[in-house]
């Protein structure tokens, strides 16, 4: 990874209908994208986390529509 730069997206849909966001931009390294993925696991599961969710329904659409595209490409790769 030392010749690019990446951004971090994580979005994480919980089964009581709500969804949380987590960003990083510019990303230069392994190590640090190990530990913003490592920041993101630690901040969704705070029990707290919860209040700073957003009911499914309340996010923008693409955000569904991204959960259903990468499921279904997962899906895909897996049979």
């Amino acid at each position: 990874m030392t010749k690019t730069r990446c951004d971090l997206r994580v979005l994480v849909r919980f089964d009581d209908g709500t969804i949380g966001g987590y960003a990083v931009d510019g990303i230069t390294g392994a190590s640090r994208l190990r530990d913003e993925l490592a920041a993101a696991g630690q901040a969704f599961s705070d029990p707290d986390v919860g209040v700073d969710l957003e009911r499914e329904e309340d996010v923008p659409p693409c955000y569904r529509d991204l959960f259903t595209s990468m499921q279904s490409a997962m899906t895909e790769e897996t049979r």
